[in-house]
């Protein structure tokens, strides 16, 4: 699990569901991100950490 995403969503939105509808994704391919059970492509690392307002390396760990 991820979780620096996990705490920086819950922090910031209270909840995944909340988080998933303002990135454009379903609850569930949000879920499979923060598992990391799917792959997630550069441009929409960037966009995630922009609304959690950190970089990108912050939350997801190489």
């Amino acid at each position: 699990m991820n979780l620096p995403l996990k705490f920086k969503i819950i922090q910031k939105f209270g909840s995944q569901a909340d988080f998933a509808k303002l990135v454009g994704l379903s609850e569930s391919g949000l879920s499979r991100i923060v598992h990391e059970r799917r792959e997630i492509e550069p441009d929409l690392k960037a966009t995630i950490a922009k609304k959690l307002g950190c970089e990108p390396n912050e939350i997801f760990p190489a």
